[in-house]
């Protein structure tokens, strides 16, 4: 684009529009944007051309394009705001109708701005073009500004603004520097650092002899320690503290009097041979000490284990003993926290790059065995490691460290820990030993991963790191092998020290024994820090059928949720054979010792205090099979002596304590694994195993024997028990206790089996004749005897005919005895009538032989209500059975009848929904 000519330009315009000539103006410098863009445009008034000054409208179907439109901002600093102005002309060097290419640069050439026709109205940045303009012809844009005319200014300026950034980025971060390595070297920064530097030692490494070193530190209030020597590279570790308490001339070596704050590191100077006594100071390194929570962490199952976050100081540092790594030197600083009688020790590792002449800070470590690390060869063939002793009372706990060496590079050194996490091998037995390495059972580990080391030997499967693991193990089985070997003053300790070592059986005899000899166990079983319960969980996980490691896992649920928790868990722990309803699982006589001991241990609120109360019936047994039947205790031999038998007691109802159970007994919610054990407590068997067997004599007269259960047994809802009873001290009587001697010969088969208190015996209510209580009560009598007489005649106990009058009913049955007892609950006594069968009278042609046949007959028993209602009978269908007793079971309860019938007794109550005795 050419220079326009601005004054004949101006003055062209001035003659076209009849306006005043405006004064020159300036040359100022523009930059333009020139730009080509065909758009849809509205109308717009027409442009005043700056050629002719006659309004120019072009056809767009006469011209394919009109020239391009350059528009100019102007822009001059003394003016409010920039005025617009518009020219319009066709670009230099450019065809007529061509399109005009997007430039853009800067033009210094006068320039003529066409004056606007009308202030009032404005013309506008877009051109307008007719409604039936299709596009708008190309424009080209013209942005024009002043050129800055303090260029230079404004670049020195911007390179002093950056550089500033730049020294101030660079100081901060020397100074963050300086305040990490050497707190005290900043003296105008120690107002922010009270009590813990209190200033340096030097500023600077200006080479200084000993004394003159522990002169500047006194001046700045601070206590040097005793120097320690960095191996054989003859530099000077100093620890540096506060001098907060009075320090002894004394004093240990490696001791200071405060909290050390900094640790210094001087070599001689010039070199290592020189005598001339001057140190230079070549690293320092500040300390801080540890937090409390850190500190106290392995006893954070005490009640010692409140930590905060405050830091313990560091008060000492030493070497670290044992042989020393050819790598590197090490060394530690330390503290002591003790409360009461706890007492832990607790230090970081420090170690010194003699190549880079460099402190650095390793391990944090604590130990509640208040021991201090050392060196240890605990894989044999290398280098030693790092030994942190954490054990905790009998809990070995090593954490064993190796010395790695990171990118030669860096040349430092790390401590690596050897750990039980990984398994060096897949393999699932050696997994499986890790898993008890990780729970503190350590000689079942190190057995197992022995065994597969050795079936390896002369292999490549074996690696370096499953052998680091086999020594870490190894360093804790020594341990607990030892603790488990020696005489302990109590039996607890006694104990734990065998489960720590894996001893289960051992563990389990002596645990026994001390219950024997009335040892308390309860502060072993209750296992506040889970010593067993974790133990016992991994050997099960491992192998879940050692009936050993269940014995523990049982024992302490008993001990802390009952015996009924633990025989669950115990059962869930045996085969997955799936027993039939209500019956018992096969167990073994280990397993049933088991079970002995957990009704041992469980606790007084799950043993039962009532006395047993059961009624059943009796049969003899010749021979047992000791297999069949489960004693409470498994040291019982079930053995008879002389004049003694076995008898077997099927159980019809029993009392467990706070209600009556009848057979069969499917809905007791026992575990099937040890019921017969669980029985024998419900029953009350454990606080009363005497029974009384009972059999009544034709005349009713009742015999009694004393018999003891000696084991029980349950079978698909049934309950058995064996009682041995001494038939050399068998009696007879009544039921209020009166006996005599009888043969020892005699069966008690058939007997009904009792204990004491279960019956209270009704023996002492009132007893009539018929023709007493046809006297006494008319009423009654006139009731009873119609029904007793129709009774009687239909069983063909009566003769004459079916309806007597009452003289003649009286004169065949008036002698007959009556008791009244109020059996149904309705305050209205009820009349009981006991008769000696038709069969039993004598008649006067009957022999001697035939009146001894028929005494054995029992005689037969009549109930009838204050109605003169038939309630009960012996005759009938039912002529095998017989009534022999009436008792009460509660004191709150209808009286109960004692039935006899062939192989078992039964006993009926008033039933008052069924209107009968079942």
């Amino acid at each position: 684009m050419e220079p326009w000519d601005g004054e004949s330009e101006s003055k062209e315009s001035e003659t076209d529009q009849g306006e005043t000539a405006h004064p020159p103006q300036p040359r100022p410098s523009v930059r333009i944007f020139v730009s080509s863009q065909a758009r849809r445009r509205k109308p717009s008034p027409p442009v005043i051309s700056t050629q002719s000054g006659t309004p120019d409208r072009p056809d767009a179907a006469s011209a394919p394009q009109q020239p391009p439109t350059v528009k100019v901002w102007v822009s001059h600093q003394r003016h409010k705001r920039p005025k617009s102005r518009s020219i319009q002309e066709s670009a230099p060097g450019l065809a007529e109708g061509s399109l005009v290419p997007s430039v853009s640069g800067t033009y210094d050439s006068p320039m003529a701005i066409a004056p606007v026709p009308d202030e009032r109205s404005p013309i506008l940045w877009d051109d307008e073009v007719d409604d039936d303009d299709e596009l708008e012809r190309p424009s080209i844009r013209v942005l024009a500004a002043p050129k800055p005319k303090n260029g230079l200014l404004s670049f020195l300026l911007t390179l002093g603004f950056w550089g500033s950034l730049g020294t101030l980025v660079i100081g901060g971060g020397w100074v963050a520097f300086q305040l990490i390595i050497n707190p005290g070297s900043i003296s105008w920064m120690q107002w922010m650092f009270p009590g813990e530097t209190g200033g340096p030692l030097v500023a600077d490494d200006t080479p200084q002899s000993l004394l003159k070193i522990k002169t500047e530190a006194t001046k700045a209030d601070l206590f040097l320690g005793e120097p320690l020597l960095l191996g054989n590279t003859g530099a000077l570790m100093i620890p540096v503290s506060n001098q907060a308490t009075p320090c002894d001339v004394e004093a240990i070596a490696s001791t200071t009097c405060g909290s050390i704050s900094e640790l210094r590191v001087y070599r001689p100077f010039p070199d290592a041979t020189s005598n001339s006594g001057l140190f230079q100071l070549v690293d320092r390194l500040g300390v801080s000490g540890l937090e409390e929570y850190f500190v106290l962490a392995p006893i954070a199952s005490t009640e010692l284990s409140q930590g905060s976050t405050q830091r313990l100081p560091f008060t000492s540092a030493s070497l670290i003993e044992g042989k020393t790594p050819s790598t590197g030197v090490w060394f530690q600083v330390s503290g002591t926290w003790e409360r009461g009688s706890a007492r832990l020790t607790y230090g970081q590792i420090i170690s010194y790059n003699p190549q880079r002449e460099r402190l650095e800070t390793q391990l944090r470590w604590t130990s509640p065995a208040n021991a201090l690390p050392y060196w240890k060869d605990v894989t044999p063939g290398g280098s030693s490691e790092l030994v942190v002793n954490q054990t905790l009372g009998l809990e070995p706990d090593f954490r064993v460290y190796r010395v790695k060496a990171t990118s030669s590079k860096e040349r430092s050194l790390r401590l690596e820990p050897i750990t039980l996490d990984q398994p060096a091998l897949k393999n699932q037995t050696y997994e499986n030993g890790l898993i008890l390495a990780r729970h503190g059972l350590w000689t079942p580990a190190l057995q197992i991963l022995q065994s597969i080391k050795d079936r390896s030997r002369g292999s490549s499967r074996w690696s370096s790191t499953a052998q680091a693991q086999l020594d870490v193990i190894r360093l804790h089985a020594a341990v607990t092998q030892a603790q488990a070997d020696r005489t302990w003053a109590s039996d607890s300790q006694q104990i734990t020290a065998l489960i720590l070592d894996g001893r289960w059986a051992a563990a389990l005899d002596r645990f026994r024994t001390a219950l024997n000899d009335g040892q308390d166990m309860s502060t072993l079983l209750r296992d506040d820090s889970n010593t067993i319960g974790r133990r016992v969980d991994a050997a099960l996980r491992v192998n879940r059928y050692q009936i050993n490691v269940q014995a523990w896992g049982a024992l302490r649920i008993a001990f802390q949720q009952g015996r009924r928790a633990a025989i669950a868990w115990l059962q869930a722990q045996q085969p997955k054979t799936v027993p039939a309803s209500n019956s018992v699982i096969s167990i073994s006589p280990q397993l049933q010792a088991i079970l002995n001991l957990i009704s041992r241990v469980a606790g007084t609120e799950n043993v039962s205090s009532h006395s047993s109360r059961l009624i059943g019936t009796v049969a003899r047994l010749s021979t047992i099979n000791p297999r069949d039947w489960i004693t409470p205790d498994p040291n019982t031999r079930l053995t008879l002596r002389e004049q003694q038998a076995w008898y077997q007691i099927q159980v019809s109802r029993f009392h467990d304590g706070d209600r009556w159970w009848r057979s069969p007994f499917t809905n007791l919610g026992l575990p099937a694994l040890g019921i017969a054990s669980e029985l024998w407590d419900v029953m009350g068997l454990s606080n009363d195993a005497q029974l009384q067997l009972m059999t009544w004599a034709a005349d009713g007269i009742s015999e009694t024997t004393d018999a003891t259960v000696k084991a029980v047994r349950f079978r698909n809802g049934s309950i058995q028990l064996l009682a041995v009873a001494d038939l050399s001290s068998n009696a007879w009587g009544s039921a209020d206790n009166a006996s005599i001697n009888v043969s020892a010969s005699r069966d008690l088969s058939q007997s009904l089996a009792i204990t004491a208190n279960t019956l209270q015996w009704l023996d002492s209510f009132s007893t009539l004749t018929l023709d007493d209580l046809n006297q006494q009560q008319p009423t009654l009598a006139s009731r009873l005897l119609p029904n007793l007489w129709r009774t009687l005649y239909d069983a063909g106990q009566a003769s004459g005919n079916s309806n007597p009058t009452t003289e003649e009913m009286l004169a065949e049955i008036g002698l007959w005895p009556v008791q009244l007892l109020d059996l149904t609950g309705n305050n209205q006594p009820e009349a009981i009538i006991t008769f000696e069968p038709a069969s039993q009278h004598q008649t006067p042609d009957a022999s001697p032989d035939s009146s001894a046949s028929t005494s054995s007959i029992p005689a037969r028993t009549l109930i009838f209500s204050d109605q003169g209602s038939l309630l009960y009978s012996d005759l009938g269908q039912d002529r095998a059975q017989t009534m022999v007793a009436i008792a009460t079971i509660d004191s709150n309860s209808l009286p109960t009848l004692i039935i006899r019938t062939p192989g078992t007794y039964m006993l009926k109550q008033w039933s008052p929904q069924a209107q009968r005795f079942q």
